[in-house]
């Protein structure tokens, strides 16, 4: 007998779907949901991420409605405070801000993270805005 995709779902898939879900209820995750627009040009970010007890985010994922650079700075953002602490994480975005807002010549190195790139960022000061954006929205919720 041929089995439709219903069939499979219901037969196979929905099992699991519940017991995530009801996994996730008791353990007490809670996704944490923020977001920031900039009303100058209509770009908007959200970032949605679920911390660890002892306050490491263990999972994240940001839609963004915007230019790429803006999408670009928010994947960044992703990569790079995954299984990080709050502190570290405000570590970061401080080092961020006063890079990208300084006059300060950058020069690239090998040994860069992926977030450090954007400190050349600050050669643009007309895009600063849509490099920072998703970053003060994390400051801004941490602080």
């Amino acid at each position: 007998m041929l089995m439709t995709f219903g069939d499979y779902y219901s037969d196979y898939l929905k099992p699991f779907a519940i017991s995530d879900e009801y996994s996730l209820s008791q353990n007490d995750k809670k996704i944490i949901k923020i977001e920031k627009n900039n009303p100058l040009c209509g770009d908007k970010v959200t970032l949605y991420f679920l911390q660890d007890k002892q306050g490491k985010v263990t999972e994240i994922s940001n839609h963004v409605e915007g230019c790429r650079l803006i999408q670009a700075s928010a994947n960044i953002l992703c990569h790079t405070i995954m299984h990080k602490t709050v502190e570290e994480i405000k570590v970061i975005t401080q080092v961020l801000e006063q890079k990208i807002f300084s006059d300060q010549k950058i020069t690239i190195s090998k040994n860069m993270q992926p977030w450090q790139y954007l400190w050349l960022s600050n050669e643009f000061p007309a895009r600063l805005k849509c490099i920072w954006l998703p970053w003060e929205l994390l400051y801004d919720y941490l602080s």
